[in-house]
């Protein structure tokens, strides 16, 4: 079950996980084509996960994360030189 901020309890729907992009594009620190890289593989990682995100603090950090590693990597196309 994944827990609003308001503390709703959510059944992980895919009307549930609109919301829960919505709610976290918002709260990206980044582009909007990095944004959309960084939840194709988030949401690819999940399909092989055994747990799903509690709250939207689970979901960002695993965003926040996805992100460091493609600015960072010389390789992507985000990558931030200098």
């Amino acid at each position: 079950m994944y827990t609003t901020t308001r503390g709703t309890q959510w059944e992980l729907t895919p009307k549930a996980w609109r919301a829960i992009k919505k709610c976290a594009m918002k709260r990206f620190d980044g582009s909007g084509a990095l944004f959309d890289a960084c939840w194709n593989q988030y949401k690819q990682w999940l399909n092989g996960a055994i747990d799903s995100p509690e709250n939207i603090s689970d979901v960002m950090n695993w965003l926040d994360n996805i992100a460091s590693e493609k600015v960072n990597n010389p390789r992507s196309r985000f990558y931030i030189y200098g």
